[in-house]
């Protein structure tokens, strides 16, 4: 049922933008999603998505306390508008719970050369795989490992404004968020 609403979305943009309708190309790739194009090249709509599912297995039960299970933990639904790689729309939807929820909506703009401005709500980086969600994490939990030792929030998406980029051989990151780590 909820993956009928982003695929009925998804058609829902397409007769309403009819101007997108004309002369663009519609691909697939194979773990990469829906590509639209445009004729020039000057912008793209994507729409992908991925599944993270968990099995839990427990050689033995000890007053049925301990079982095996399987659960999908991420179901999740990616839309993203880039235009002349300037300038990108990203929104993120979560599926597997009791009900849908928005992961992540940003607004990204290039201000010069290798620096750019993120708006909305999105990821703030901890470490390379926090730039995203866990979808390419294949053996631990993120936080599980980490949390062993630190103490970290279960939700590092926050809501703010994010500069970041590189200068000479220096990446950099400088961000204002609500803090609800």
């Amino acid at each position: 049922m909820k993956g009928k609403l982003f695929i009925n979305l998804f058609i829902l943009s397409l007769i309403i933008f009819p101007g997108l309708c004309k002369s663009q190309t519609l691909t697939y790739v194979p773990g990469g999603g829906l590509h639209l194009n445009s004729a020039k090249n000057d912008w793209q709509f994507l729409f992908t998505g991925y599944l993270n599912n968990i099995y839990s297995f427990h050689n033995v039960d000890q007053n049925n306390s301990v079982q095996s299970s399987f659960y999908v933990h991420r179901a999740r639904t990616d839309f993203a508008f880039d235009y002349l790689n300037d300038y990108e729309i990203f929104f993120e939807f979560d599926a597997a719970g009791q009900r849908t929820q928005m992961v992540l909506a940003q607004l990204q703009a290039k201000l010069f050369a290798d620096n750019k401005i993120l708006i909305g709500k999105f990821i703030n980086p901890f470490s390379p795989e926090n730039n995203r969600s866990t979808s390419g994490l294949s053996t631990i939990e993120r936080y599980s490992g980490l949390n062993s030792m630190f103490l970290l929030p279960a939700l590092d998406t926050q809501f703010g404004i994010m500069f970041f980029g590189s200068a000479s051989n220096l990446n950099y990151y400088l961000s204002v968020t609500n803090g609800n780590g």
